[in-house]
């Protein structure tokens, strides 16, 4: 069987906090793409070009460098000069970008001719100020005012974009030129004369002003190559693992140079306190579900994060009812953003709640976190939190009353689907159609089951042995249900889900292994094949059918985003690893 891949062209990404700049692998961004310079889902840079005497640069080499940082190397082709042509290959050129509040960019130019060469260096910057959910559907739309002034004293190039309430801009700034900057055609432009064997450098800074109206601070110079702890970002703690295996070694620390890559920084915590965002570079903002899984999956080694993630969701966690975010009273958001979209309210996302897990996740999260650590004072913080996430997965969460947990949107805006695979064709009938609402799906009832059983057992802790009980028998009351109503007994597997005509869904699907973690899996079901996905399609896009099914989904991959391009279905064993903190 086929599946088929696009891959799109070849880009450089980089990243820090919610900044994330994608450009092209000679560091050209184009306009009419989806690259760019994106700060708290607005791009303020949309076109970028490098000129050296009206041409562009020959590319050598580029790379990211550290998830913050990439290098450009270029040198010169066929150009000439006031005084004839310049040797081909004689000037390297080398850009250097660092992400911190804003870019620092550094441009050196080494001539290695035998004689000196005028160089008329310019570099264009387009700033549409385009809000992210335009520039991943391509359709870029100005709803405000956009202007630009040149400050030559100040060496600024600053442009304003002004809509109603929402106000962003971006100051471009030369510092350390060894030449005075001009701006002339839309272009900054430096007029240098380097000697045999000279070099050349300045400094340019791209600062975005959001809604705080301070501006960012940037790296130093030559800060291309620095250490992340050597810029001032927090380091996760060193947890190292013992294993024979070097596949092993290299990806787990893989793994935690990524997340620090995707720790979003807020400045009312303290630098051991870490919030992930949901990933590159798209999804760099919060994400309730996501912060909360990799909570759960790195609690072992990580658990700040399930601290970070904790401390965050329960300053956003809903207390009213607001039906066109899917909002309602106890439930855990799904996404914040901060783009021209949702601010002015065409977009609900200032928080958006369209999402059904996150809210018994929360509550599994806390049981984790204090199992780890042992602090009773963490359940007496969080206690009324997840006692109002309970409450709406008891009122809220079972729409229809019947004992399971469904989801169907109330929003004009809002997402059809609520659970992981939240695409709006995610959840297939057998006939590949799209199953009606209101859904409850396999893992729902899992983390339910879960949740009322970890609240439980808070209890405990807590010395409420009357609601520890409640909780239990409620927890396995759906056990039962569940069981009865959800198990394919010629598939053996459990069913994707209940439709809106409280129909099974004859999907084999991944699903169903939530149900192996969350333990609601009946004794004797677990070891079934298609739950143990040995059958299953691993690795690409949302790994939901299996093998000769009717229906696979098609994968496009985009910048930054990567995939696991190895999977074992051998059953296959690695030698046993002891984690250290």
């Amino acid at each position: 069987m086929t599946l088929p891949v696009q891959v799109g062209p070849a880009t450089i990404t980089i990243n820090r906090d919610d900044r994330v700049v994608i450009c092209q692998a000679d560091g050209r961004i184009e306009a009419d793409g989806d690259e760019g310079f994106f700060a708290r889902d607005t791009r303020f840079i949309s076109g970028y070009g490098l000129w050296i005497n009206g041409r562009t640069p020959v590319l050598l080499n580029s790379s990211p460098v550290q998830f913050f940082s990439a290098r450009f190397e270029f040198t010169n082709g066929v150009s000439i000069d006031e005084a004839g042509s310049i040797e081909p290959h004689s000037i390297a050129i080398r850009l250097d970008r660092s992400l911190g509040g804003g870019v620092h960019e550094d441009l050196d130019i080494v001539n290695y001719g035998r004689r000196a060469v005028r160089l008329t260096i310019e570099i264009a910057i387009e700033s549409d100020f385009a809000d992210i959910f335009d520039v991943k559907r391509h359709a870029i739309v100005r709803r405000g005012d956009l202007n630009s002034r040149w400050f030559r004293s100040r060496r600024e190039l600053r442009t304003a974009y002004n809509n109603r309430d929402f106000h962003r801009e971006l100051v471009v700034r030369v510092e350390r030129a060894d030449s005075p900057p001009q701006f002339a055609n839309g272009r900054l432009v430096f007029v240098a004369t380097i000697p045999a064997k000279g070099a050349w450098h300045t400094c340019v800074k791209w600062l975005p002003i959001t809604s705080s109206g301070r501006r960012p601070t940037t790296l130093e110079c030559n800060a291309v190559a620095d250490a992340p702890v050597d810029i001032g970002a927090a380091r996760l703690p060193r947890v190292s693992i013992d294993t024979p295996n070097e596949t092993v070694r290299h990806a787990w620390a893989q793994a935690a140079r990524d997340m620090e890559a995707l720790r979003l920084e807020d400045p009312t915590f303290e630098r051991g306190v870490f919030i992930p965002a949901g990933g590159v570079p798209w999804f760099m903002t919060l994400f309730g579900r996501d912060a909360l899984i990799v909570s759960m999956q790195g609690i072992t080694g990580y658990p700040e994060f399930a601290a970070g993630a904790l401390r965050r969701l329960a300053g956003l966690q809903a207390t009213e009812d607001d039906p066109e975010r899917d909002m309602e009273p106890g439930k855990i958001p799904h996404e914040v953003r901060h783009g021209e979209l949702a601010q002015l309210g065409i977009l609900p996302y200032t928080p958006y709640y369209g999402t059904h897990d996150a809210t018994s996740l929360y509550v599994i999260v806390l049981s984790y976190l204090y199992q780890w650590r042992g602090d009773k004072s963490i359940l007496a913080r969080y206690l009324p939190n997840v006692e109002a996430g309970m409450a709406w997965l008891d009122r809220y969460g079972d729409i229809d009353h019947d004992g399971f947990q469904e989801y169907r949107t109330r929003s004009s805006h809002g997402h059809y689907n609520q659970g992981w695979k939240d695409a709006w064709d995610a959840i297939p009938e057998a006939d590949g159609s799209v199953a009606g609402v209101p859904l409850a799906l396999c893992e729902l009832q899992g983390y339910a089951y879960d949740a009322k059983l970890r609240l439980a057992a808070i209890y405990d802790v807590l010395d409420r042995p009357e609601d520890a009980e409640r909780l239990r028998h409620e927890a396995n009351a759906l056990y039962e249900r569940f069981n009865d109503a959800f198990w394919w007994e010629s598939e053996g597997t459990y069913y994707l889900g209940l439709n809106g005509k409280k129909r099974p869904i004859q999907t084999v699907a991944s699903n169903a292994g939530h149900c192996l973690s969350n333990g609601i899996a009946r004794a004797g079901r677990a070891g079934c094949p298609p739950i143990a996905g040995r059958r299953h399609v691993v690795g690409l896009g949302n790994p939901d059918t299996l093998l000769g099914a009717r229906r696979l989904q098609p994968v496009q991959l985009s910048h930054g985003h990567r995939l696991a391009s190895r999977q074992r279905d051998d059953c296959g064993r690695v030698p046993a690893l002891r984690v250290r903190g």
